[in-house]
């Protein structure tokens, strides 16, 4: 049991200095961005941070949007096969309505707290998607879910 405490305190040490130095590391980096400032080149600087975090934004929604895509595209490419095998138009409008309903309700699960918009926008493009199979059997998307466009 000793060897066992022995061992956690090593390892607990070594993690302790390696937290050290990378707060030491970061203390330096905040030295040389007060010194970049102090130099007059704040226009640049400036400048350039929010160039990089316009480009940070960008990438971040272009991987969401792909994240989003493409098991997207995988499950109205599978409710088109599954609505192709159907004959009657009824039972289409309620195989859409019900995977509509499937979605918004996954949608809402998983949306995180503060990413409402991007819910939002995931929802405006399960729409778009889905209306063409709607109109094909000449009928609308339902008002209660097309209320949340």
């Amino acid at each position: 049991m000793e060897g066992f405490i022995a061992i956690v305190s090593v390892i607990f040490g070594i993690l302790s200095l390696i937290l050290f130095f990378k707060i030491w590391g970061a203390c330096d980096n905040i030295a040389e961005i007060k010194r970049l400032m102090s130099q007059g080149n704040t226009q640049k600087s400036d400048t350039s941070i929010s160039i990089q975090r316009n480009n940070q934004v960008s990438q971040s929604q272009n991987i969401f949007e792909s994240a989003v895509e493409s098991p997207l595209a995988l499950r109205i490419a599978e409710l088109e096969a599954t609505l192709s095998d159907i004959s009657s138009e009824d039972d289409k409008y309620s195989r859409l309505n019900k995977f509509l309903n499937r979605e918004y309700k996954n949608l809402k699960k998983y949306t995180l707290k503060g990413n409402e918009s991007q819910a939002n926008a995931t929802w405006k493009l399960i729409l778009e998607k889905v209306e063409p199979l709607y109109k094909s059997i000449n009928k609308t998307i339902p008002w209660a879910f097309e209320q949340y466009r």
